[in-house]
């Protein structure tokens, strides 16, 4: 798979609102194109995508956790702020640690 490639098909799907297209990518080997996935549902902000960027919290992987935990921060919603508090709670990466912090502070700041 070209990675490149797919993360342009991504963006694509994303400026067409194509959730249920953009959330196959999030279960890709490369973490490249599961970032770039939940960057797009990010920009979607339906409940498909709040629900699917939440899930990828729970990812074993940290720079997934952590795109994920700046997805919710962008969309900014009192579910993201809370699903961002309790992951908060258990999180042991110091750099995911890091990007729910600084997910929290952007929704303090939209208020």
């Amino acid at each position: 798979m070209d990675t490149n490639r797919t993360i342009e098909k991504i963006q694509k799907l994303a400026g067409k609102k194509k959730t249920a297209k953009i959330i196959k990518f999030l279960g890709a080997a490369e973490t490249e194109v599961a970032v770039a996935a939940l960057e797009a549902l990010a920009t979607v902000r339906d409940e498909d995508s709040v629900n699917s960027i939440a899930a990828m919290i729970d990812s074993d992987v940290p720079a997934v956790r952590a795109a994920a935990a700046k997805a919710l921060g962008e969309i900014g919603t009192e579910y993201a702020k809370t699903y961002l508090q309790h992951r908060a709670a258990k999180e042991q990466d110091e750099t995911v640690k890091a990007a729910i912090r600084d997910a929290l502070h952007v929704i303090a700041e939209k208020k």
